[in-house]
């Protein structure tokens, strides 16, 4: 997904320690953003709950966050990933709607 973007090598160490389906998700929010600096690969790292990382085992390392920070930027994570999923399906029939009316207003 990444192969046409220019997309810094330490980025990907980080999507790495995701889990594969994670770094789909990862990877098509970067797209969306347009953002593939490491530094937003962090933050997506960051923002994925212990249960979607490659090695479970491993506990993130977030230095400068404290676990309670963590866990809100988690929560924070998922609504947003929801209402992006959300707008996301919607986006095709909000989009022939305003062109409707658009031409009606013209008609009109």
């Amino acid at each position: 997904m990444l192969n046409d973007r220019f997309v810094p090598t330490n980025s990907f160490i980080e999507l790495r320690k995701l889990a594969p389906v994670r770094q789909i998700e990862a990877a098509q929010l970067m797209i969306a953003m347009n953002k593939f600096s490491i530094n937003y690969a962090k933050s997506r790292l960051g923002a994925t709950p212990q249960s979607q990382l490659a090695d479970t085992s491993q506990p993130k390392k977030l230095s400068g966050l404290s676990d309670t920070q963590i866990a809100l930027m988690e929560n924070e994570s998922a609504n947003v990933d929801k209402e992006y999923r959300l707008i996301e399906e919607s986006y095709g029939s909000d989009h022939l709607d305003l062109v409707v009316a658009t031409a009606c207003a013209d008609i009109g």
